[in-house]
C-alpha cells in the first residue's frame, strides 16, 4: 500500500541542499524490522529548487509499506544519493516512527491484483494528476463489469 505523506523539511546545515547534480539530496523512507534489520526502501522525493540554510519547505513523499504484516520502524530522512542517509550520520537528521503493518483489506475488485493499490496511489497523489469524476465513474463501471464477468465465468465452470 502506498500513501502520500506531507512533511516539512528544514535545512539546519550551513550549505544549500540541492536535488540536482551527480549526488542529489532527496527525501526517502526506509523500513526496518523489530531486530533493526533493513527491510525495504520507498520512493524518494526531490527537494525541488535548492533548499538554503535555515529554510524549510513542505513536500509530499510517497511511503510504501512492506508487503508482509508485522511491526516495523519507519525512517524518513534526507539522503545524498550514492553517499549516505543523513540519519545514519546523526539520528536527529530524520524521523523514526514505530509502525504496525496490517494485512491488506481483502481481495482487489474484480480479482485484479494490484488494482486497489493503484487506485489508492492515484488518489493520494497531487490533485492535478487525479482523474476527474467522469474517469472515476468510468473506472468503477469497468471494474463492476469485470467483476460481473468473473462471477459469470466462475458460475459457468461449476
Amino acid at each position: 500500500m502506498h500513501r502520500a505523506v506531507r512533511l516539512e523539511v528544514r535545512n539546519l546545515t550551513a550549505m544549500p541542499l540541492r536535488s540536482a547534480g551527480r549526488e542529489p539530496v532527496q527525501i526517502g523512507s526506509r523500513w526496518f524490522d523489530e531486530a533493526g534489520e533493513y527491510v525495504a526502501e520507498g520512493p524518494h522525493a526531490r527537494l525541488g529548487p535548492g533548499l538554503w540554510p535555515r529554510a524549510s519547505r513542505t513536500l509530499e513523499l510517497m511511503v510504501a509499506a512492506p508487503p508482509t504484516p508485522g511491526r516495523y520502524e519507519l525512517r524518513v530522512a534526507p539522503v545524498r544519493e550514492r553517499v549516505a542517509w543523513f540519519d545514519d550520520v546523526d539520528t536527529r537528521n530524520g524521523l523514526r516512527a514505530p509502525c504496525e503493518v496490517a494485512p491488506s483489506g481483502g481481495p482487489d475488485p474484480a480479482g485484479l491484483p494490484g488494482l486497489s493499490a493503484m487506485i489508492a496511489q492515484t488518489e493520494a497523489g497531487p490533485e492535478i494528476y487525479r482523474p476527474s469524476a467522469f474517469w472515476k465513474e468510468l473506472c468503477e463501471l469497468h471494474a463492476t463489469y469485470l467483476q460481473d464477468e468473473a462471477s459469470l465465468a466462475r458460475s459457468s465452470v461449476r
